[in-house]
């Protein structure tokens, strides 16, 4: 259900693209969906789950972050990319050190003892990223197809740059994300099908407001989703609930206590600096309610959530879902 809607060619900016001068070949535009999430945590399990799904469909699919994270258990990847044993220059200031706090799953690591290094050649297969950011899958001597060619087997990468901290099975591993060029110069590539970013972190907490260097998004992605725990919806504000406090207390005019309403939630969707700070005009926003198999009040939720999508005309859908569940999505409501 959400994975058809985020396949969907963006047209506003087939429509921007056309207005330019040079010409434009829409099958670039369109062959890759870049989709960046944000918000509260749990990106990390929806961009795996929702991967999963698409890798089903016989997509080649690519996981990563802009900011750090966790490096995920090699079990969930067909491979991995380190784009710093390959490219070096381009390296802007669009993912740096500031990010250090950004990590939302805790359960997708590697187990303990794991080498990273023996983990991307998993089934004896080498995931690396060329000097033109085109990518090279060689198994054995022999070159892997083409991305049409590899339907209907699919294929999931997660790509990074580099290691935060070493590979002691005391720690997790944590690894620095693509810049924002590095990424957009993937998806011009054509190599995937669609591309996931994790594009801020949250400290596990289920709701936030952007710092100032947040998030880091690709100037041409095609949707971003922004997640919150339903856990805080019609509950009552404390600052123990909230990723950056005083950002948010700011964005929603909120004071511990306050009960997170549909005044309060509504401030931080539509506010230049809350929920979809810093997304492009052509871009689609997904506001997605996870963890509704933990909630007893499904109905009021689903009530609050249509009452805002029909409010806020900058959002184009609500998603409801419980991206751990076996059937994660509950209910997908579009403008």
């Amino acid at each position: 259900m959400l994975l058809d809607y985020l396949l969907q060619p963006n047209q506003l900016q087939q429509k921007r693209l056309l207005k330019k001068s040079q010409p434009v070949n829409l099958k670039s535009v369109t062959d890759c969906q870049l989709i960046a999430l944000v918000g509260g945590g749990g990106k990390t399990t929806c961009a795996f789950t929702l991967a999963q799904q698409a890798k089903s469909k016989g997509l080649r699919v690519l996981i990563t972050t802009s900011t750090k994270m966790y490096l995920p258990d090699p079990s969930l990847c067909d491979g991995f990319i380190d784009t710093s044993a390959i490219t070096k220059e381009n390296r802007d200031n669009d993912s740096y050190d500031y990010h250090i706090e950004s990590a939302d799953s805790g359960s997708l690591v590697l187990e303990q003892g794991v080498d990273p290094l023996s983990a991307s050649r998993l089934n004896d297969t080498d995931h690396s990223l060329n000097t033109d950011n085109s990518i090279n899958l060689t198994m054995g001597q022999h070159a892997l197809p083409s991305a049409r060619q590899l339907h209907p087997t699919g294929l999931l990468i997660f790509a990074y740059h580099g290691l935060v901290n070493s590979c002691d099975p005391q720690q997790k591993t944590k690894v620095n994300g693509l810049s924002k060029h590095e990424i957009s110069s993937i998806k011009a590539s054509g190599q995937f099908d669609i591309i996931f970013v994790e594009a801020d972190g949250a400290r596990r907490l289920p709701i936030k407001a952007p710092s100032r260097h947040e998030p880091c998004i690709p100037s041409d992605v095609d949707i971003v989703i922004a997640v919150t725990g339903c856990e805080v919806i019609s509950q009552p504000i404390s600052a123990e609930l909230i990723h950056r406090w005083n950002e948010f207390t700011q964005v929603t005019g909120c004071k511990a206590g306050d009960v997170m309403d549909q005044q309060i939630l509504g401030r931080l969707i539509a506010h230049p600096d809350g929920m979809f700070k810093q997304v492009p005009a052509d871009c689609r926003r997904i506001w997605l309610i996870n963890k509704l198999d933990l909630t007893s009040n499904y109905d009021d939720i689903k009530s609050l959530s249509s009452d805002l999508l029909a409010r806020n005309g900058s959002l184009d859908g609500v998603c409801l879902a419980s991206m751990q569940s076996a059937a994660p999505i509950f209910d997908l409501q579009l403008r």
